[in-house]
């Protein structure tokens, strides 16, 4: 079994599902509440924790690729949740180095 660690870094944009004149960024997308109420989780359960033990890595190499794609669809159901549907990840990027991401869209 592949070892696998945390990558280095972590970054995730949001966008409105639609311009809308009167769209005011909800409280949760803020860059402090962002980070505590929509990252924090999803990075508290992988943290610290043998990648390959935990789902859906049990089936899944937990590649960066994959790590942008689990990322990507956890930020999006919370912020699904949390907003009623008005705010989606616009994409989601992970830093193995300083030089190498992968970065997950739809």
């Amino acid at each position: 079994m592949a070892s696998a660690k945390t990558p280095t870094a972590t970054t995730t944009k949001f966008a409105s599902p639609s311009p809308v004149a009167n769209w005011t960024k909800p409280e949760c997308c803020s860059t402090s509440s962002c980070s505590k109420n929509v990252l924090r989780p999803v990075v508290d359960r992988i943290d610290h924790q043998m990648l390959n033990d935990l789902e859906p890595f049990t089936e899944l190499n937990p590649s960066a690729e994959n790590l942008a794609r689990y990322f990507y669809d956890q930020t999006n159901t919370q912020l699904a949740e949390m907003t009623g549907g008005r705010v989606r990840v616009k994409d989601c990027t992970i830093w193995e180095t300083d030089t190498t991401t992968a970065t997950y869209y739809e």
